[in-house]
């Protein structure tokens, strides 16, 4: 029995379409990292400049990604009271009274 490549031309478009799908994803995903990333490095820097101290370990990135909304008059203790409490970035969402526009989250 002989194919003449019937199957080889579908199976190779099949395999490409799914390194494709994956590719996407995995770029899709460090994209997302590397954005979190810059957002705890400028965090870290905002409270450095505002307290003279270094931002609190303990803080998870989702917490430091909700706090970055925060104004400059409440982002200290916000912080503070975010490891503290253990606040989650929805209740960290929703105590900050002066919110502060990141526009260039994608």
């Amino acid at each position: 029995m002989r194919d003449d490549g019937a199957l080889t031309v579908p199976l190779l478009l099949f395999g490409m379409s799914l390194c494709l799908l994956f590719a996407i994803t995995r770029i899709r995903i460090y994209a997302t990292k590397n954005q979190d990333r810059v957002v705890r490095v400028e965090e870290q820097f905002r409270y450095f400049r505002l307290t003279g101290k270094a931002l609190n370990p303990e803080l998870e990135i989702a917490q430091i990604i909700a706090l970055r909304y925060a104004g400059d008059d409440e982002f200290p203790a916000l912080c503070q009271r975010a490891v503290k409490e253990k606040l989650n970035p929805a209740d960290i969402r929703s105590a900050i009274k002066n919110w502060r526009e990141d526009k260039m989250r994608v």
